[in-house]
């Protein structure tokens, strides 16, 4: 089975996603679109199978977030210059019962791959900057 890794495209098949968890599923059902394209809080990720280019076997949403300056010093981290850090939230994660009925290797497969093209460019424009 050849995994493709690409950002949620609005005619995927997100309504037969079932993770096993009822909020993942609802999720990607119902907000993660909307959030991808509307409302900009967040670019999600979808494993699909090559031959099957719209049937959703995981995804993963990542978010533009930041740690404020005393948040890290109450850590234990050097005080830095800046009042906020800048991070990447992996807000959501979901492996699909199918994918794992199917033994897919999620991890050898790329699941939790980052991909490289459009990941910064998806991201900022998720941050509301370009």
């Amino acid at each position: 089975m050849r995994l493709l890794i690409r950002q949620l495209e609005e005619d995927d098949q997100r309504a037969g996603f079932d993770c096993g968890d009822e909020t993942l599923n609802d999720y990607l059902r119902r907000f993660a679109w909307q959030n991808q394209v509307r409302n900009e809080i967040g670019v999600t990720w979808v494993a699909v199978e090559g031959s099957h280019p719209r049937l959703i076997l995981g995804y993963y949403t990542l978010a533009s977030a930041s740690i404020s300056r005393a948040r890290l010093v109450e850590a234990g981290c050097s005080p830095l210059p800046y009042p906020e850090i800048p991070v990447i939230l992996l807000a959501r994660l979901a492996v699909g019962r199918r994918a794992r009925a199917d033994r897919v290797d999620t991890a050898s497969a790329g699941l939790f791959s980052i991909p490289r093209e459009g990941f910064v460019s998806g991201i900022m424009a998720t941050s509301g900057r370009r």
